[in-house]
């Protein structure tokens, strides 16, 4: 995986490789997490989050008319570094922040590159 593609990956696509009423979507989740994981450029999000990133959020919410969850993931992909965000819960192939949404069940990992490949 490019160095420049480090993946923010929302909590909530965690648990779908365990999803045994969607083969799609498990299947689609453990391609991303494999891939992801295997080169090393996956972050997730932590409840530790400084005041920066929650007035980055803030500012995202107003911009945007996000949510203040989705802000605050969003800040704190963007102040991790993060070039991608991996969550099925916001609107995907958006540019916001210096961050793409990536929708993990509507594109496929090899769109970042050697992700999953």
């Amino acid at each position: 995986m490019p160095n420049d593609s480090t993946v923010f990956v929302d909590t909530n696509v965690l648990p779908c490789p365990q999803n045994l009423r969607d083969p799609v979507e498990r299947a689609s989740a453990e391609h991303w997490l494999a891939g992801c994981w295997q080169a090393q450029r996956a972050h997730v999000g932590t409840q530790l989050v400084d005041g920066a990133t929650v007035d980055i959020a803030w500012q995202i919410q107003d911009q945007y008319r996000w949510s203040h969850c989705d802000a605050l993931m969003l800040a704190a992909a963007r102040e991790q570094g993060c070039r991608y965000l991996l969550s099925d819960d916001m609107p995907p192939a958006q540019h916001l922040e210096r961050v793409q949404v990536i929708d993990p069940f509507l594109v496929e990992p090899a769109a970042l590159g050697s992700v999953g490949s």
